[in-house]
């Protein structure tokens, strides 16, 4: 395809649609684009041999990929972050995946989550969120219960898209060394 003086080979070009149409899920990927662009558009009296232009795609190929994966970055599962918090010689007894009923009244928002014993039958739960959204309503909802009434208060602390909400009755130092963990992680 041409543009003036300069021409965009179908191949980049195909790669710059399919990763406009994959930013709209990750925006970062947009910066792959401009590089499509940058990268695939030659001056027509600049054009290259067969040989070289081979050896040019398959590279910036190779470059196109590695950019994509970094752009989307990884994902700490929460049983990597229960992993840890054994590692920081914390407790997590009888850790298990919760079901419908270990929700209670609380929103069933979260991707996967996590509930296990701290200490005395006091339980930690650990959520994974795909949305912010439904994080804050979740945490909200811990936090709002704890306003109405003293015995019904829970510790709640998010970062990234992690809730941590732990019984009110475990003491705050030992909140805090969970915290500490959960952001070491997530780090």
């Amino acid at each position: 395809m041409k543009f003036r003086k300069y021409k965009i080979d179908e191949f980049y070009l195909l790669l710059i649609l399919i990763f406009i149409a994959l930013s709209i899920f990750a925006p970062s990927i947009i910066i792959t684009v401009a590089l499509l662009i940058i990268l695939g558009l030659e001056k027509e009296e600049w054009y290259i041999t067969k040989g070289k232009f081979l050896m040019k795609k398959v590279s910036f190929l190779l470059l196109t990929i590695l950019l994509v994966l970094v752009a989307c970055g990884k994902t700490i599962e929460p049983s990597k972050v229960i992993k840890d918090f054994k590692e920081d010689d914390l407790n997590v007894k009888n850790e298990k995946e919760m079901k419908k009923e270990d929700y209670g009244a609380a929103p069933m928002k979260a991707e996967k989550a996590r509930v296990f014993e701290i200490e005395d039958g006091k339980n930690a739960r650990l959520f994974m969120f795909k949305s912010d959204d439904d994080l804050q309503e979740t945490k909200k909802y811990y936090d709002e219960l704890g306003k109405s009434s003293a015995i019904l208060y829970s510790h709640t602390y998010s970062k990234n898209n992690y809730l941590l909400q732990m019984n009110g009755e475990i003491d705050d130092s030992t909140f805090k060394k969970y915290k500490k963990s959960l952001n070491k992680t997530l780090e």
